[in-house]
């Protein structure tokens, strides 16, 4: 359990040196710092160098610091970009195989550098652009770390720096001998006012504005002075930037009790994950106090990392998922404080207690919610530690914790992971060996955990979403790239762990799919052979390839691949798996034909006027040119019937005029109207309810009057519609009856309707329906329709929202034929 992180070659410690040499450049600092993004402190570029405490400055930031949130918004993506930028400029040239451990380190760098000024910004006051002439190659340390002891003793003296600033200062990182000299500096003014600013005193006064009466009328008497302004701000932030705790921890008179300060000092700064208070209060306080107190410590650094991964978690789902991040909660606890400061201090509390101490420690661990201790070691700079500590685990750890942690690696192990929560800065893990800690994890795992990875369990028994750990790390560690030599042979080692029964089990579940998906996509039809011989008999092979390559994964990846032009990969696919000639061409004719997934990418093809790559996919799939004439057609009319639904005419002549010649043209039309023209009209006529469109219906058709006045009353009178439009006009006139005067093309049609209207809803037609059907009936039909005409066209549109195309077309292309399915 070493406390800080082992540089294991020379390699590395000369990554290491490359990086911060290169992370002096002032371009990189800015980007780093995110020096574009405004900031409240620019007091110290205000002040004179010949006064130690400026006025109004020092006051302005003392009374209303308000500072601003980097980590809740998208500025986030943004500084992940341009930190990538300038790794990559920086990095231009050198060997590739120094490139990408010096780029490793660099955007470590990058991170440290952002979480110092935050803290340094948010807590006294210190400007970006001081800081960047204060952070120079003498403040690291050799495992990417700032050496923050040296910073702040070099910050002590800077005289550009305001007393007031380097007092709160010294007071955050425990310097004790700096409080004092400081603090003697400090005008009487300035000490009454950070007297005044205790938190608890700030809400007790702002809750009773006219002032108090009694024990402290100093204090009293201040508030009095202050203008509402200044109060309601007092009240509004609680007036105390982060380091006032700190300060009163200091200013308290605490005779004969020193080292009582001292261990309130620890946790405070362990809060806030201030790494180097830490180490300055431990030191001071007795032997016998730090082993009394060892274990709190470690258990107070185990739940504030546990704290802030759970929002890095949240973060990264949100973020990955495309979820709004302005509403997503806090990133960083306190300022930018990172993960690894806490595992770092809870690694060197362990290292104060003896063996039997750490064990007492872990198991209380595993008993409560921080179960996922273990997950420390995964993360940098510890990973060297973590099978020397596993080790000692067996027996202790629970089963269920061994699951996840060994699933946490197999992320790790793959790449997805990210490092202090930011996925640009996950290109850290490239630099560790994952793969040998799997390795060795697995070999050195007791049989009974092995065992326990394999089993199928109750979800409701478990407190997360698998049943079973051992098929998730089969999947995951496959989605590892390039997967080379070592990885199949270390898939291979756990795979065969199981039984020969269960090994079948699983090739034949969802599971063994995804394993052959993943194999077949990567090309590694040899190691797929491997596996399947390892399962079956050779007579029982080709049953089960046949089975997978007919599976609705395996189709819709081939499509795919066609779509990018890698029919070489779906030849190769038909190779390993079909035997004869006859089965290869069936496959190939049932992808398009049998197969939902080719109507989905042929209405997207379509939609956006592409039809190369339709054309393209029916050429791979149908090897008689006579028959891609006919197939091309049956697919064009579901997606006409689509685009239609959607009024894209301009689109649809588009496709048309690509496609066909103008006699094609015309028959095409005629063919799709005479199958589907009653169904699209409907739908243009009572769904759209734009006059404008239901007319260029006509036009595009190419309908004659004595057409249009046919296919308005067979619209009218199909069986199965006729019972749908009463059902409308019975309470929802208003919205369909416009629509229904337009399919009536004259007196004698609207007095047939009116009659077969009442004849069905007899007693229940409202005296508003029958109002209505009169007018049509009157004479004044041709009003009526202009008068609609000319009130549409002054209108916005209004009518309900088409979608531009569907998820499901097979679905919608078949509810239009299918006219019962109207309602």
């Amino acid at each position: 359990m070493a406390y800080s992180r082992k540089i294991p070659s020379l390699e590395e410690n000369a990554s290491a040196q490359v990086a911060v040499n290169l992370c002096q450049e002032n371009a990189f600092k800015e980007v780093a710092l995110c020096m574009e993004k405004s900031t409240h402190t620019d007091v110290i570029d205000q002040a004179s160098p010949d006064s130690p405490d400026p006025e109004p400055a020092a006051v302005e930031f003392e009374i209303s610091v308000q500072l601003t949130h980097f980590c809740e918004k998208r500025e986030i993506s943004r500084w992940e970009s341009a930190v990538e930028k300038q790794c990559r400029r920086l990095t231009e040239g050198l060997p590739c195989r120094l490139k990408y451990k010096v780029q490793a380190w660099m955007y470590r760098i990058a991170l440290e550098y952002l979480s110092y000024c935050r803290w340094q910004e948010s807590f006294f006051g210190v400007s970006r652009n001081f800081l960047m002439d204060v952070l120079t190659a003498e403040c690291w340390k050799i495992a990417g770390r700032l050496d923050e002891q040296k910073l702040v003793e070099r910050l002590l003296k800077d005289e550009r720096l305001t007393v007031l600033q380097r007092y709160r200062m010294a007071c955050v990182y425990c310097l004790h001998e700096h409080i004092h000299e400081l603090g003697n500096r400090l005008t009487q003014e300035k000490n009454q006012r950070i007297l005044n600013t205790d938190p608890l005193f700030v809400r007790y006064f702002s809750n009773r504005m006219d002032g108090l009466e009694g024990e402290d009328f100093q204090k009293m008497k201040w508030w009095n002075n202050l203008t509402q302004e200044e109060k309601q701000s007092f009240s509004r932030n609680e007036s105390n930037p982060q380091n006032d705790p700190f300060v009163h921890l200091w200013l308290k008179e605490i005779d004969g009790h020193e080292q009582e300060r001292w261990l309130e000092a620890a946790m405070l700064a362990l809060r806030y994950g201030n790494r180097a208070a830490v180490m300055t209060c431990w030191k001071k306080m007795e032997v016998c106090r730090r082993e009394k107190m060892a274990n709190e410590m470690a258990w107070r650094s185990l739940k504030e990392w546990q704290k802030i991964k759970k929002r890095l978690e949240k973060y990264a789902f949100r973020s990955e998922n495309g979820f709004g991040l302005e509403d997503s909660p806090s990133i960083f606890v306190g300022y930018f404080t990172l993960p690894s400061y806490y595992s770092e201090l809870m690694f060197f509390f362990l290292l104060q207690m003896d063996e039997e101490e750490q064990l007492t420690f872990f198991r209380q661990a595993f008993r409560s919610s921080c179960d996922i201790i273990l997950e420390c070691y995964l993360d940098w700079p510890h990973q060297d530690d973590f099978i020397p500590t596993i080790s000692r685990l067996w027996g202790i750890m629970p089963m269920d914790t061994f699951g996840k942690c060994l699933l946490t690696l197999a992320s790790k192990y793959v790449g997805d992971y990210r490092i202090e929560g930011f996925s640009s800065l996950g290109k850290r893990i490239c630099n560790y060996d994952y793969r040998s800690l799997l390795q060795t994890l697995w070999k050195e795992t007791p049989e009974e955990y092995k065992r326990f990875v394999f089993l199928d369990k109750d979800n409701d028994k478990l407190h997360y979403p698998v049943r079973n750990e051992g098929k998730m790390l089969l999947s995951t560690m496959l989605y590892k790239s390039p997967f080379q030599r070592k990885d199949e042979d270390l898939f291979k080692q756990i795979f065969c762990y199981q039984p020969l029964e269960q090994r079948k089990a699983l090739m034949r579940s969802k599971t063994g799919e995804t394993i052959c998906d993943l194999l077949t996509r990567k090309e590694k039809w040899s190691f797929l052979n491997l596996l399947l011989d390892e399962c079956f008999s050779k007579e029982e092979i080709p049953s089960f390839k046949m089975q997978f390559i007919q599976s609705n994964c395996c189709r819709e990846m081939c499509l795919f691949k066609v779509q990018q032009n890698f029919e070489n990969w779906v030849e190769d696919l038909m190779d390993w798996s079909l035997d004869s000639d006859t089965e290869k061409t069936q496959y190939k004719r049932a992808l398009i034909k049998e197969e939902d997934g080719f109507l989905k990418r042929f209405f997207a093809f379509y939609s956006n006027g592409d039809v190369g790559h339709a054309k393209h996919i029916i050429n791979f799939c149908e090897p008689l040119k006579e028959k891609r004439e006919s197939t091309m057609g049956r697919f064009i009319k579901d997606t006409f019937s689509g685009l239609i639904e959607a009024c894209k005419w301009e689109q649809l002549d588009a496709i048309l005029v690509e496609s066909l010649d103008s006699d094609g043209i015309r028959r095409f039309k005629q063919d799709l109207f005479s199958e589907r023209g009653i169904a699209l009209h409907y739908h243009c006529v009572f769904f759209i309810r734009e006059l404008e469109e239901v007319e260029r219906f006509y036009n595009w058709f190419d309908l004659s009057p004595d057409e249009i006045k046919k296919v308005k009353k067979d619209t009218l009178y199909i069986p199965e519609i006729f019972p749908f439009i009463c059902s409308r006009l019975d309470g929802l006139i208003d919205e369909y009856g416009t629509p229904l005067s337009w399919c009536l093309a004259d007196k004698e049609m609207a007095l047939e309707f009116k009659k077969n209207v009442e004849e069905r809803l007899t007693v229940h037609v409202s005296l508003k329906v029958e109002e209505y059907l009169d007018s049509l009936v009157s004479g004044n039909l041709c009003t009526v329709r202009k008068a609609v005409s000319m009130k549409k066209k002054r209108e916005k549109k209004s009518s309900t929202s088409i979608e531009e195309g569907c998820s499901s077309p097979r679905k919608r292309f078949r509810s239009n034929i299918d006219i019962k399915n109207l309602t």
